[in-house]
């Protein structure tokens, strides 16, 4: 079906991409308040950015959607990459402060 018609699927996509974003992005920020975890905050803006962007992704999703499936995931992965960069640097801190 993609191939026979695609910018039907790439617009399917990208409003499946808009639904991620926006579970994805609710799901941590979730996760960030409920567990207190060295470098929590850090799942907190990852949460706020990717709700975010699934928010941009919907509002401009029939006009942008040959252009924001590339920039958008790129930039969820540089976040999501930091944030767990940034937990993983936390919780080797916290276990070498208890050994």
């Amino acid at each position: 079906m993609l191939l026979r018609n695609s910018l039907a699927g790439l617009l399917v996509i990208t409003l499946l991409l808009a639904v991620y974003f926006v579970v994805t992005g609710i799901y941590r920020i979730v996760a960030a308040l409920t567990m207190r975890v060295p470098g929590s905050g850090w799942m907190l803006v990852d949460g706020i950015i990717t709700l975010i962007l699934g928010i941009l992704v919907w509002t401009q999703w029939p006009i942008a959607a040959l252009w924001i499936i590339g920039l958008f995931i790129g930039v969820n992965l540089i976040t999501t990459g930091c944030s767990q960069m940034f937990v993983a640097f936390a919780v080797r801190r916290v276990a070498t402060e208890l050994v």
